[in-house]
C-alpha cells in the first residue's frame, strides 16, 4: 500500500498547492486512479446544477456504456445516489439492482461512491473490475480517500471561481460607480455653471427694470447741474461778476446733486457687477440700505410708503454680498408690483438667541392665491402680465438663500398682501468678536 499512501499524499499536495480548474483536477484524478488499479474500469460523474455529466472515464471495457451510468444518476435511480452511501457489489454474490452491471458482463465487482462536501453530493466515483473477488478494505480506503480529497479539491476550485467572479463584478461595478462619480460631477459642475448664468441672466433683467426708475434719479439732479452751470457761464460770457456767497452756493448745489448722481451710479455699478463665489463676513443691514438706495426713490413715486425697521445689533454672517443684495432687490420688486394704488412695504432684520438672523420684507399688496403658495418657487412660474416677469425671480431667489445655507418662507392672504421671512446662519457679533463661519444646520 506503499504505492496507494503515495498516490493519496501526491493528489493532496496538487489540491493544496495548486489552483486547478474542475475538469483539471477530475482528469488528475482519474489518471491516477488508473496508475493505482491498472486492470480497473474507473468512470467520474459531476453534479452540475441539477443534472450528472460525465467527465472522464478509463476503461478495460471495449464498448463502455457511461450512458446507463448517467441515466441511472439523472433518474435517481442510482442505488449510491439514492441512500447517499457507498455501493459495494460482489457479483459472486448475486443479488444487486444496479441497471448498469446487468449489461456488462465482464465486471466481477464494483464500487460506486458519492462524493461528499458537507453532506452534499457533488459527484459519483464508480470503480469496476474484471477480477473475480471482493473489493479489499485497504482499496475501499485508498477510493475513499481519493473521493473526499477530490470532494475538496473540487469545492475549493468552485469557491475561487466564484470569488474571482465576485471580484471581477465588484471590479466592473467599481468602474460603473467611478464613471457614474466622474459624470455626476460634471453634471454637478455643469449645474452649478447654469445656476451662476441663471443668477446673472435673472440680475440683469432687475437691472433693466432699475435702469427706467434710476433714468430720472440721474436726470433730475444732472439737469439741476446743468442748470446752474448755465447761469453762472452766462453771467461770466455778460461780463458780470457773480457775488462769491450766490457762487459758493451754486457750487455746493452742484456738489450735492453731483454726489446724489455718483452715489446712484455706484450703487447700481455694485449690483451690476458680476460677483464671485467668495464668501464673506456681511453687513445685512447694508445689504438692505444697498438695495433700498436702488429702490427708494422709484417706492416713493408710486405712493408706496417705505418703513424699515433694522436691528443695530444684528450679527454678522458669511455670505456673498452681491447676492443678497439681489435677493432684496427681487422681494422688494414683487412686493412693489403687488401693490396695485397705495400701500406699504415693511423691512426689517432681526436675529434669534439660536444664532440666526432674519430679514422680513411685508407688504399691503393683493397677496398671494392659496393654490399659488405651493408654486411662487417654481422656475418660471408667474402671476403678473406678460413681459413683466419672467417667473424666475422667486426661483433664483431661493436658490441664492439655500446656498447661504438658510431659507425662506411666505405668508399670505388674499387681499391681505404677503410677509416672506429669509433665514440665514450667523457668523458672529457686533461686540468685537471675529465673525467664525458657521455649520449649517436646520434651524428648527
Amino acid at each position: 500500500m506503499n504505492k496507494a499512501f503515495a498516490t493519496v499524499l501526491k493528489l493532496n499536495n496538487l489540491f493544496g498547492y495548486l489552483p486547478m480548474e474542475v475538469d483539471q483536477i477530475v482528469t488528475v484524478v482519474v489518471k491516477e486512479m488508473k496508475q493505482l488499479f491498472p486492470t480497473y474500469c474507473c468512470r467520474f460523474f459531476l453534479l452540475e446544477g441539477v443534472t450528472f455529466s460525465f467527465q472522464a472515464q478509463w476503461c478495460f471495457l471495449s464498448q463502455p456504456r457511461k450512458n446507463l451510468c448517467q441515466e441511472a444518476l439523472n433518474s435517481r435511480q442510482c442505488p449510491a445516489l439514492r441512500d447517499g452511501f457507498p455501493v459495494i457489489v460482489n457479483l459472486s454474490d448475486g443479488a444487486h439492482d444496479c441497471a448498469y452491471l446487468m449489461t456488462e458482463k465482464a465486471i466481477q465487482k464494483y464500487l460506486c461512491l458519492p462524493v461528499k462536501v458537507d453532506q452534499k453530493i457533488i459527484a459519483v466515483l464508480s470503480i469496476a473490475s474484471a477480477e473475480p473477488g471482493v473489493f479489499t478494505l485497504e482499496e475501499q480506503e485508498v477510493i475513499l480517500a481519493i473521493a473526499n480529497l477530490t470532494g475538496l479539491a473540487i469545492q475549493r476550485s468552485r469557491l475561487i471561481a466564484r470569488l474571482q467572479k465576485e471580484k471581477q463584478q465588484l471590479e466592473e461595478a467599481n468602474r460603473e460607480i467611478n464613471q457614474l462619480n466622474k459624470t455626476l460631477v460634471e453634471r454637478y459642475e455643469e449645474l452649478k455653471r447654469f445656476e451662476r448664468l441663471l443668477i446673472q441672466s435673472e440680475k440683469m433683467a432687475a437691472i433693466g427694470q432699475l435702469a427706467a426708475g434710476l433714468a430720472h434719479e440721474i436726470n433730475n439732479p444732472a439737469s439741476i447741474i446743468l442748470a446752474r452751470l448755465e447761469c453762472m457761464l452766462s453771467e461770466l460770457q455778460n461780463g458780470l461778476q457773480p457775488e462769491l456767497s450766490s457762487l459758493i452756493k451754486d457750487l455746493q448745489v452742484i456738489g450735492k446733486h453731483a454726489r446724489r448722481i455718483t452715489t446712484t451710479t455706484q450703487s447700481l455699478l455694485s449690483f451690476a457687477r458680476r460677483s464671485t463665489e467668495t464668501f464673506l463676513p456681511v453687513d445685512l443691514n447694508e445689504v438692505v440700505e444697498g438695495a433700498l438706495s436702488l429702490l427708494g426713490k422709484q417706492l416713493e413715486k408710486g405712493r408706496i410708503q417705505l418703513q424699515k425697521h433694522l436691528d443695530c445689533k444684528l450679527p454678522f454672517i458669511y455670505g456673498n454680498p452681491n447676492q443678497l443684495q439681489q435677493v432684496l432687490i427681487n422681494l422688494l420688486q414683487n412686493a412693489r408690483d403687488a401693490i396695485i394704488q397705495e400701500g406699504t412695504i415693511k423691512v426689517s432684520t432681526r436675529s434669534s438667541v439660536s444664532g440666526w438672523v432674519e430679514i422680513e420684507v411685508s407688504d399691503t399688496g393683493v397677496g398671494i392665491a392659496p393654490e399659488n403658495l405651493e408654486r411662487i418657487f417654481d422656475p418660471f412660474f408667474t402671476t403678473k402680465e406678460v413681459g413683466k416677469g419672467t417667473g424666475l425671480g422667486l426661483f433664483v431667489t431661493r436658490g441664492i438663500i439655500e446656498n447661504h445655507g438658510g431659507r425662506i418662507e411666505v405668508n399670505s392672504q388674499p387681499g391681505q398682501g404677503a410677509t416672506f421671512i429669509v433665514t440665514l446662519p450667523a457668523a458672529g457679533t457686533r461686540s468685537g468678536q471675529e465673525p467664525s463661519k458657521p455649520t449649517v444646520s436646520s434651524p428648527h
